[in-house]
């Protein structure tokens, strides 16, 4: 199981959410901490690159706003 979790202010990022430990692991590549005790994964949403993308349906955008896509 993994966590995604929003940013909070004085969040101990290296503690796992799900056992307590502070030995965890980042994978810089993955953007993920990975407990060394118990397995759990973790990532926070500002390490999500796609985070901030939004999937627009244009046939909704046309409904509502009468915006057609180019």
């Amino acid at each position: 199981m993994s966590d995604i979790i929003h940013n909070k202010p004085g969040i101990n990022e290296e503690q796992c959410p799900n056992c307590g430990s502070e030995d965890s692991t980042f994978d810089d590549e993955g953007k993920f901490y990975v407990c060394n005790v118990c397995g759990h994964c973790w990532a926070f949403d500002r390490d999500d690159s796609d985070y901030y993308d939004v999937d627009v349906d244009p046939e909704y955008l046309y409904s509502v706003y009468g915006i057609k896509e180019n």
